[in-house]
Protein backbone atom coordinates (compact mmCIF):
# COMPACT_ATOMS: atom_id res chain seq x y z
CA UNK A 1 0.00 0.00 0.00
CA UNK A 2 1.30 3.07 -1.09
CA UNK A 3 1.20 6.82 0.71
CA UNK A 4 -1.47 7.96 -0.94
CA UNK A 5 -3.59 5.09 -0.51
CA UNK A 6 -2.89 5.04 3.86
CA UNK A 7 -3.89 9.05 3.55
CA UNK A 8 -6.61 8.01 1.66
CA UNK A 9 -7.83 5.37 4.31
CA UNK A 10 -7.08 7.22 7.10
CA UNK A 11 -9.26 10.19 5.84
CA UNK A 12 -12.08 8.09 5.34
CA UNK A 13 -11.91 6.44 8.47
CA UNK A 14 -11.97 9.98 9.72
CA UNK A 15 -14.98 11.30 8.14
CA UNK A 16 -16.55 7.65 8.96
CA UNK A 17 -15.66 8.62 12.90
CA UNK A 18 -17.06 12.15 12.49
CA UNK A 19 -20.28 11.33 10.53
CA UNK A 20 -20.91 8.87 13.14
CA UNK A 21 -20.16 10.95 15.95
CA UNK A 22 -22.86 14.18 14.07
CA UNK A 23 -25.44 11.09 13.13
CA UNK A 24 -25.10 10.25 17.58
CA UNK A 25 -25.51 13.99 18.24
CA UNK A 26 -28.28 14.58 15.78
CA UNK A 27 -30.44 11.78 17.59
CA UNK A 28 -29.68 12.59 20.95
CA UNK A 29 -31.08 16.46 19.67
CA UNK A 30 -33.88 14.73 18.43
CA UNK A 31 -35.28 12.68 21.59
CA UNK A 32 -34.66 15.71 23.47
CA UNK A 33 -37.23 17.85 20.86
CA UNK A 34 -39.76 14.79 21.44
CA UNK A 35 -39.49 14.76 25.03
CA UNK A 36 -40.00 18.27 25.27
CA UNK A 37 -43.01 18.72 22.79
CA UNK A 38 -44.99 15.64 24.27
CA UNK A 39 -44.33 17.45 27.90
CA UNK A 40 -45.81 20.64 26.43
CA UNK A 41 -48.65 18.50 24.25
CA UNK A 42 -49.31 16.22 27.96
CA UNK A 43 -49.50 19.79 29.87
CA UNK A 44 -51.56 21.28 27.69
CA UNK A 45 -53.89 18.48 27.75
CA UNK A 46 -54.08 18.52 31.65
CA UNK A 47 -54.93 21.89 31.70
CA UNK A 48 -58.15 21.38 29.94
CA UNK A 49 -56.05 22.48 26.30
CA UNK A 50 -57.05 20.60 23.26
CA UNK A 51 -54.07 19.06 21.36
CA UNK A 52 -53.72 17.40 18.12
CA UNK A 53 -53.41 13.70 18.86
CA UNK A 54 -51.81 12.87 15.54
CA UNK A 55 -48.68 15.27 17.00
CA UNK A 56 -48.98 13.16 20.16
CA UNK A 57 -48.87 9.74 18.38
CA UNK A 58 -46.08 11.04 15.79
CA UNK A 59 -43.85 11.85 19.00
CA UNK A 60 -44.81 8.27 20.97
CA UNK A 61 -43.80 7.12 17.30
CA UNK A 62 -40.53 8.72 17.15
CA UNK A 63 -39.69 8.07 20.78
CA UNK A 64 -40.08 4.40 20.61
CA UNK A 65 -38.27 4.46 17.52
CA UNK A 66 -35.25 5.89 19.06
CA UNK A 67 -35.82 3.77 21.85
CA UNK A 68 -35.35 0.64 19.46
CA UNK A 69 -32.29 2.25 18.01
CA UNK A 70 -30.76 2.67 21.20
CA UNK A 71 -30.72 6.38 20.53
CA UNK A 72 -32.21 6.79 24.50
CA UNK A 73 -29.36 6.59 27.12
CA UNK A 74 -31.61 6.46 29.89
CA UNK A 75 -34.91 7.23 31.00
CA UNK A 76 -33.96 9.73 34.28
CA UNK A 77 -35.74 12.90 35.08
CA UNK A 78 -33.48 16.03 34.41
CA UNK A 79 -35.56 18.18 37.11
CA UNK A 80 -36.50 16.67 40.37
CA UNK A 81 -37.50 17.61 43.81
CA UNK A 82 -34.88 19.52 45.90
CA UNK A 83 -32.65 17.77 48.40
CA UNK A 84 -33.85 17.82 51.58
CA UNK A 85 -32.19 20.59 54.12
CA UNK A 86 -29.59 19.40 55.90
CA UNK A 87 -30.48 18.23 59.77
CA UNK A 88 -30.72 20.32 62.34
CA UNK A 89 -27.64 20.58 64.67
CA UNK A 90 -28.52 20.70 68.73
CA UNK A 91 -26.59 23.14 70.94
CA UNK A 92 -23.02 21.79 71.66
CA UNK A 93 -21.49 21.70 74.56
CA UNK A 94 -18.34 23.49 75.99
CA UNK A 95 -16.72 22.41 79.11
Amino acid sequence: MGFLDEVKAAAIDLKDTVEGSLSSTNAARDVERMYRDLGMLTFLQDTGRAIDVADRERLLNGLKAAEAAGSIAAFTLVTGPPPPPPAARGPTVTD
